[in-house]
Order: C-alpha cells, then sequence, then structure tokens
C-alpha cells in the first residue's frame, strides 16, 4: 500500500488487487468515498510494454 496526495485528499492506493475487489472488467478503481485507489496484477500479454519503469 502506498499513500498519495490529491488535490489535498490522502488516497491509500492499493497494487495487485484481487479480481473480486474491482469492478467487472477492470484493471483499476477509485472509490472518492474511502479515498481508495486500488489496481489489478498486471498480466502481461503480447500488447504490454517490455519495460513498465520507463
Amino acid at each position: 500500500m502506498k499513500k498519495v496526495n490529491i488535490l489535498g485528499t490522502l488516497y491509500k492506493i492499493y497494487f495487485d488487487a484481487p479480481d473480486e475487489k474491482l469492478p467487472e472488467g477492470c484493471d483499476g478503481c477509485m472509490d472518492q468515498s474511502i479515498h481508495q485507489i486500488r489496481i489489478a496484477k498486471l498480466e502481461s500479454s503480447r500488447n504490454s510494454l517490455m519495460n513498465l519503469k520507463e
């Protein structure tokens, strides 16, 4: 988990969120009522970037 300040509001970011914690077909979501951002685990495919840090 990482915390980030977005326009004065502190949000918690959860990486590698399980599918059951995300809306169907989404790679991530944000819930402004509880100040959380969830990002799905990256599934590499032939269309994925080779070096995500770049």
